[in-house]
């Protein structure tokens, strides 16, 4: 399987996987991903239209970090995004289980 890149996963990938699954957006105020790394940048998961937007949304709920690298892996399924919260590969601030679980909904197949 070819690497996606997160810019593609974002704008594209996680745009179709909200529209299939409406029951899975994002409740109480931006989400901010900050990705780092090769292809790396900044987005942000909105509660309503446009649900994702480049750039980081003032003020968010939570920012989430990992590399572009970790992205790519929980999004093909080879790394478990709770194993890369427990690895610290995956970072949320400030923690917020509810609001954790729910993206990790997202990134389920």
């Amino acid at each position: 399987m070819s690497a996606i890149a997160p810019k593609q996963i974002f704008e594209q990938a996680l745009v179709g996987r909200l529209a299939a699954r409406p029951e899975h957006r994002v409740r109480g105020g931006p989400v901010v991903f900050r990705v780092l790394g090769e292809g790396g940048g900044s987005w942000s998961l909105h509660e309503a239209e446009p649900l994702i937007t480049a750039g980081e949304a003032e003020p968010p709920r939570m920012r989430i970090t990992v590399t572009a690298q970790d992205l790519e892996a929980i999004w093909s399924g080879r790394l478990d995004a709770r194993a890369a919260v427990y690895s610290g590969k995956l970072q949320f601030e400030p923690w917020d289980l509810e609001l954790a679980l729910a993206v990790e909904r997202l990134f389920r197949p």
